[in-house]
């Protein structure tokens, strides 16, 4: 009996886990009152709907997300169909204005490696100017002699929006299992995320390395990460995903002194589970917890002061830029001037 796998359908989503974000000078939903006020909502300057403080890593193909690429792939024949799409749109807050990107995108298969290369990128279509979400990776597919699937390879992409990638084995999209998640770049804020979006996303953001083994009648039911030679449920290993936070807790947080260290990025990572055991540790005077910037944190406190001075400095860095950027319009009544500000989608 023939028990290799015959058709994967994978899906990648960028996402950005708030409800609104890109409001970088604090414009909020006051009404223009002015020429720059005007030429600001005409450039597209201030918050956009996202994709919900509370949406989670899931293989869910219809969850919401700024930018959907997926790719059917026939193992059997050598044969894939790709699309990618702007499921919901964007939404421009201070006018109500609502569009959807238009993404480049491909995909290609290697026939005789079973190889999948892909690449996509779509900018806000409201915001003039706007840089493109850019994500790509290569991923192998092989069928292993007991059975399994071995899925192997990586992805590249932006600091912003979140990235999650999971495969199906039917088209009717149940039985989905995570293969990667990668949170937004650490320091990152809802309205300064927009500035991790120049360059082409080469960056890598996720490692996959995975076996996973199916029953008799071909739905999966274990994962094996062969980064750490841990097996778990599919339904463990989606858990996994499911509550790791979108938004990387601390800068450097992942530098943990911990000997199981978790060195992908789709895995729940050992130091995420120790920060209750850092505060209990520096309640006992145990200085171990945590290693951040190269000096042992002893308590939660340390940590939060610290995301609190990154995040206060990458705002004021951001809106300082973004008010520059405004006054270096020289802008009057007579005045045209054809530059734009890019508010990612």
């Amino acid at each position: 009996m023939n028990n290799n796998t015959k058709e994967v359908h994978l899906t990648v989503l960028s996402q950005a886990p708030f409800d609104s974000f890109g409001d970088i000078l604090g414009r909020g939903k006051e009404e223009s009152t002015n020429i720059i006020g005007t030429l600001g909502d005409n450039m597209g300057i201030g918050a956009y709907k996202g994709d919900g403080n509370d949406v989670q890593f899931t293989p869910d193909s219809d969850a919401s997300a700024k930018l959907k690429f997926t790719t059917d792939i026939d193992l059997e024949n050598k044969k894939i169909e790709f699309d990618c799409i702007s499921p919901q749109g964007t939404t421009f807050l201070r006018t109500g204005e609502h569009a959807r990107a238009h993404p480049t995108f491909d995909s290609s298969l290697n026939p005789n490696s079973n190889t999948l290369k892909f690449s996509y990128a779509g900018a806000n279509p409201i915001a003039a100017a706007a840089p493109d979400i850019d994500v790509n990776g290569k991923l192998q597919f092989t069928n292993e002699e007991n059975g399994n699937l071995h899925i192997k390879g990586a992805l590249y992409g932006d600091g912003f929006p979140a990235t999650s990638a999971f495969v199906h084995f039917t088209k009717d999209n149940t039985h989905g299992v995570m293969l990667g998640s990668a949170p937004l770049e650490a320091g990152t804020s809802k309205d300064t995320g927009v500035f991790k979006l120049g360059g082409e996303g080469n960056t890598k953001i996720m490692d996959i390395d995975l076996s996973i083994k199916f029953d008799k009648n071909h739905l999966p039911t274990h994962v094996t990460n062969l980064v750490n030679d841990k097996t778990y449920s599919v339904e463990e290993w989606n858990t996994l995903h499911r509550e790791k936070p979108m938004l990387t807790p601390s800068p450097e947080v992942f530098q943990c002194s911990t000997s199981e260290k978790v060195v992908d990025n789709h895995v729940t990572c050992v130091q995420e589970e120790d920060i209750s055991k850092g505060l209990s540790a520096a309640n006992n005077s145990i200085d171990t917890a945590f290693i951040m910037g190269g000096e042992n944190t002893k308590n939660m406190e340390d940590i939060q002061i610290k995301q609190m001075q990154t995040e206060h400095t990458n705002t004021f860095d951001s809106i300082a830029a973004g008010k520059a950027f405004v006054e270096d319009l020289n802008l009057s009544t007579d005045n045209s001037n054809d530059q734009g500000y890019g508010i990612g989608d």
